[in-house]
């Protein structure tokens, strides 16, 4: 049985507790897994021009709809204190996931 078979053919609970224990490991997990692809600068680039940026967030967010299944609900969660970040009026956004 592959690894994806093995871990999709076990209930979502017990699933955690294979990978931390001895059955599937950290390790072998790691190695079962494609890596991750390099961003190749972009994230610093983001955050080096985060400043100029900011002058049009607030109108693509206010452009484009955003919508997403239940798997989505935490990406939604953040556009909107995104949104709500970029009009200025100071709100603590950690109260939302408290």
């Amino acid at each position: 049985m592959a690894g994806d078979e093995f871990l999709l053919a076990r209930a979502d609970e017990d699933v955690g507790g294979l990978i931390r224990g001895e059955k599937v490991g950290w390790e072998r997990l790691r190695a079962a897994l494609p890596p991750l692809p390099r961003d190749h600068g972009h994230l610093a680039a983001l955050d080096g021009s985060y400043g100029y940026l900011r002058q049009f967030t607030p109108q693509v967010l206010d452009a484009v709809t955003f919508a997403g299944g239940t798997a989505a609900t935490d990406l939604l969660t953040a556009v909107d204190i995104l949104r709500e970040l970029n009009t200025g009026v100071e709100e603590d956004p950690g109260s939302r996931w408290r």
